[in-house]
């Protein structure tokens, strides 16, 4: 089983296997930017908490 592909210049079919492989790069690329997402979110939440013991600080004094 595979997936056929037309276009103008030439007919080929990609095995599953090979799709897989073909796949790789971009699954790396789509965890790294996953990756990066993750870190701005825990260092916003980080500052956000940080933030607020300043406030709750101040409300103490």
């Amino acid at each position: 089983m595979g997936i056929k592909h037309s276009d103008r210049h030439e007919n080929f079919e990609m095995s599953t296997a090979s799709f897989a492989i073909a796949m790789v790069p971009m699954i790396i690329l789509s965890s790294g930017i996953t990756t990066l997402m993750t870190a701005k979110a825990y260092r916003s939440i980080r500052l956000t908490n940080a933030k607020a013991k300043r406030i709750e600080r101040r409300h103490r004094l």
